[in-house]
């Protein structure tokens, strides 16, 4: 299979065009660097996620912390295309349904992590370990 000539950095087929012309991939000019404050801002957020993320999951549970960054960061990441990409909506009453039913779903995740650690404290469901299962009431392993 052929090269073409013409390889763009920018172009949005650019990784589609290099899988299907693997065989020319090495060929494909360096792209240059390009430093914005976006891409600082990016990583200041995600290092600071990432460092509150244990803390998270020591809180609520790792089920439950999960829900709600993914959930947060969808509502986010919409925020963020509208207000500063520039992103349009098309279809505004659905965009909004969406993202509603997003809220509604992480605040469901919330109230069962909710009621999971009431239950916890009030002699309800605990989850043990296998080696905790595998004991007999008078102390000794199985």
């Amino acid at each position: 299979m052929l090269c073409s000539a013409s390889h763009s950095c920018h172009g949005r087929h650019r990784t589609a065009q290099w899988l299907r012309d693997a065989d020319c991939a090495p060929s494909l000019p360096p792209c240059r660097q390009v430093f914005t404050w976006h891409g600082v801002l990016s990583g200041v957020l995600f290092v600071a996620s990432s460092a509150h993320a244990v803390t998270a999951i020591s809180l609520v549970g790792l089920a439950a912390a999960t829900g709600v960054w993914c959930g947060s960061a969808v509502l986010v990441s919409f925020t963020w295309g509208v207000t500063v990409a520039g992103d349009k909506v098309e279809h505004l009453g659905r965009a909004a349904a969406a993202l509603a039913l997003i809220l509604v779903g992480v605040a469901g995740i919330l109230a069962s992590a909710a009621g999971s650690a009431t239950d916890d404290k009030h002699g309800g469901t605990q989850m043990t370990s296998s080696a905790e299962s595998l004991q007999r009431p008078d102390g000794e392993q199985a």
